[in-house]
C-alpha cells in the first residue's frame, strides 16, 4: 500500500501540485471571515481569505490523474492522498538521492523508471540487467522512500510495516 503511494507520487507529482493549488484556490466561500458566533465581527477581506488558503494545511486530497473521458473530459482517475505536502518532500528527498548522485548505482535505474516512464524490459535490455534485478532495484528504491516518508509523517510504520 505505501509502496503503491510512493510510486504514484512519483508518476504523478505535477498531478499532485496542481490539485494542491486547485484545492486551495478553490476552498471555501471567497472573501468572508468571521462572523456566525465565532466571537469575531464578520468581514469581507478576500486578501485574507486567500492569504489563509495559500498557508492551510491539506489533510486528504484527491488527486485526477491520467486521461479525461468523457463529455467536456469530465470523467478521471483519482487516487486519494493523506498528507499531500509530505508526500511531495519524500518524492523530493527521492530525486535528490537518485537524480543528482550520478554515482548513485540506483540512478539510472530511477531516471527510467520515474522520470522517463520506461517500461521494465527496456530498462532491461538498456541496463543489460535481469528481470529478477530490476525489481530487486525497484524495492530498494520504495524501501528508501518508506523510510523517508515515516520520518517526516506521510505515513506511520504500522503501514509500512504491513
Amino acid at each position: 500500500m505505501i509502496a503503491d503511494t510512493i510510486e504514484f507520487c512519483l508518476w504523478y507529482e505535477q498531478d499532485i501540485r496542481l490539485a494542491i493549488l486547485d484545492a486551495k484556490n478553490s476552498a471555501g466561500r471567497g472573501g468572508v471571515t468571521g462572523g456566525n458566533g465565532t466571537g469575531h465581527m464578520r468581514v469581507s477581506d478576500p486578501t485574507a481569505v486567500q492569504a489563509l488558503r495559500a498557508v492551510q494545511k491539506l489533510n486528504v486530497l484527491d488527486v485526477p490523474y491520467g486521461t479525461a473521458i468523457g463529455i467536456n473530459k469530465r470523467w478521471q482517475n483519482t487516487y486519494r492522498l493523506r498528507n499531500p505536502a509530505k508526500w511531495l518532500l519524500v518524492v523530493a528527498f527521492m530525486k535528490r538521492r537518485y537524480l543528482l548522485d550520478t554515482e548513485n548505482p540506483l540512478h539510472d535505474f530511477f531516471e527510467r523508471r520515474y522520470i522517463k516512464k520506461e517500461d521494465w524490459q527496456k530498462t532491461c535490455k538498456d541496463l543489460q540487467i535481469k528481470r529478477s534485478r530490476y525489481f530487486v532495484m525497484r524495492a530498494e528504491v520504495i524501501r528508501a522512500g518508506e523510510v523517508y516518508a515515516a520520518g517526516c509523517g506521510a505515513a506511520s510504520m504500522e503501514n509500512i510495516l504491513k
